[in-house]
């Protein structure tokens, strides 16, 4: 792999500032660096006007190591990648150190072109605390972008940002449910929280876990009953070691009586096989079998859900026609469940029979 070392700030000649068409034209690498030219010149960045999005930025920690990923969106098959570590070739040490202020963080760095379109930028460990910090949020800020993804083994208190769209904490890893909890009141997730790790401890009935629009606990997190009913949010997934039919009538009984609205869909998965009585299930909340004229066959699932459901039979799992109907008195909503050996699933349909476009296609 060759590197090019550059020890210059600007990469292209400096356009006047009333060009906006000419910055319309630059990837997100050159972007970047222009916006320390001036004051003037970042302002302009920050208030261009993009027909579509302009960056997508991604968050990952792994190994002690940080990194920041700025991809370009607009028509450029270009990456801008931060790396807080190592450099990966000692030859590279030789090579000289660019000095950028960022809201009165000095951070230094060497910056590496490959011949692929890949901009690589390296800093110091020294730096990891501004990166969290500092250089995430100028970089969301100059580009009006939230950060899109986000994965991180552990949580650190120097993270600064206030939105993030998807976000895996954990890996495997045991995660303090007080620590869960504090480090996620700072943060707006706007879609997609998935906990790759054991939570010891409970989590306060407020916690903003709860309030995430789609929640999706596994891979070693083992699912208490208070977190099926303290849920909030729109879609969940959890993993739970035995589920019963207590469990399935606790929930039930809730979302019948209770006062959960935002649901659309609760999948629950159960290291041994959920053994439940189905007749009577069917008496206790009258219900039936499905009425094609009532509504469509496939559950319309959540896009982003979907994204962490990965290489499951999507068909199956969509597929109502052999599932038990329920409707809530209060307000007349429909919602079916039904279950395989080591599943549970329930849907609620807020929409009976959604637009075509809606669907997965299988």
């Amino acid at each position: 792999m060759i590197f090019l070392a550059t020890s210059k700030l600007k990469r292209m000649d400096t356009p006047d500032l009333t060009e906006e068409k000419a910055l319309m034209k630059k990837d997100v690498i050159d972007l970047f660096l222009l916006s320390f030219e001036s004051p003037k010149m970042k302002n302009l960045i920050q208030s261009m006007k993009w027909d579509r999005k302009k960056a997508g930025i991604f968050l990952r920690q792994d190994d002690g190591n940080l990194e920041i990923t700025v991809l370009s969106k607009c028509g450029f098959d270009s990456k801008l990648v931060f790396t807080c570590g190592p450099l990966p070739h000692r030859s590279m040490k030789k090579a000289p150190k660019i000095e950028l202020d960022i809201n009165g963080d000095k951070l230094k760095l060497r910056i590496f072109q490959k011949f692929d379109n890949r901009t690589d930028v390296y800093l110091h460990k020294k730096y990891e605390p501004a990166m969290y910090s500092a250089l995430i949020q100028y970089i969301c800020d100059l580009f009006n972008e939230r950060v899109f993804g986000s994965v991180l083994h552990k949580m650190n208190k120097n993270l600064k940002i206030t939105k993030v769209s998807h976000m895996l904490v954990g890996s495997g890893r045991n995660v303090k449910s007080y620590d869960l909890d504090t480090f996620l009141r700072g943060i707006s997730i706007e879609h997609v929280l998935v906990i790759a790790g054991k939570v010891t401890g409970d989590l306060p009935v407020d916690s903003p876990v709860y309030d995430v629009d789609c929640l999706f606990m596994t891979h070693g997190q083992k699912m208490k009953q208070v977190d099926l009913l303290n849920f909030r949010g729109e879609h969940a997934f959890f993993s739970e070691k035995k589920f019963n039919s207590l469990d399935v009538t606790t929930f039930l009984d809730r979302w019948i009586y209770g006062d959960v609205w935002n649901l659309e869909t609760m999948i629950v998965y159960s290291e041994k096989p959920i053994l439940v009585n189905h007749i009577r299930l069917i008496e206790r909340y009258t219900a039936h079998a499905w009425i094609p004229a009532q509504r469509t066959r496939h559950y319309p699932y959540n896009k982003y859900m979907r994204s962490v459901l990965y290489n499951r039979d999507y068909n199956e799992i969509f597929d109502c026609a052999d599932g038990y109907e329920i409707e809530r008195k209060s307000d007349g909503l429909l919602a079916t469940f039904k279950f395989s050996s080591n599943h549970f699933f329930f849907f609620v349909w807020h929409d009976r029979f959604p637009r075509p476009e809606k669907y997965f296609h299988y």
